[in-house]
């Protein structure tokens, strides 16, 4: 329910003005995501592209646990922040095409300082939600597919191979027994 703040006018005729108005920007509101008039029918294939995504995303979250849900979630609310701030948010998904999304792949890396695991995530819960549109052929490809994945760094903490862990027992044992004991729980 939206107040539009009809009432504050104090003619009849001005109230009837401001409520056409408001009426005739929500009517063009529906028609730009698919609804017919004349039909009272929504066609799903004029949908814009966040909520075709939010659509696939609640059937997503059908089969995945709640983290998950809230990874995708947190993915599709960046990207739909920056479809509005790039005036994507008016396209049909059909529309979004392989350079917008190397373009939000770089806006990710430069602008949001991901690093390359987290943009790589980033594309892959984006990737999956475009992929359910392809398949139920609302779109013909999927924009994230093809596209490389950023290069990841190697973690920090590396487990020690196997004949690593032999040379430190055999140097604990040699050097520093009661070190090699207190290991051993």
């Amino acid at each position: 329910r939206y107040k539009l703040g009809i009432n504050r006018f104090s003619k009849k005729k001005e109230r009837i003005n401001a409520a056409n108005a408001a009426l005739r920007s929500v009517v063009k509101l529906l028609e730009v995501d698919g609804w017919n008039p004349f039909e009272q029918t929504c066609d799903n294939k004029k949908k814009r592209i966040g909520a075709q995504l939010d659509e696939m995303l609640l059937l997503k979250a059908c089969t995945i646990r709640a983290r998950s849900v809230e990874m995708y979630g947190l993915a599709l609310k960046y990207f739909k922040s920056w479809c509005e701030s790039k005036g994507y948010d008016l396209l049909q998904a059909s529309e979004f095409t392989k350079l917008n999304a190397l373009e939000y792949i770089d806006y990710l890396k430069r602008d949001r300082k991901y690093c390359g695991k987290s943009c790589n995530d980033a594309a892959g819960y984006l990737k999956t939600l475009f992929f359910m549109l392809h398949e139920r052929e609302v779109i013909t490809t999927n924009p994230f597919c093809g596209i490389k994945k950023c290069k990841e760094e190697r973690g920090k903490n590396v487990a020690f191979t196997k004949s690593e862990v032999g040379q430190v027992i055999k140097y604990m044992r040699a050097h520093n027994l009661r070190l090699y004991y207190a290991t051993q729980f």
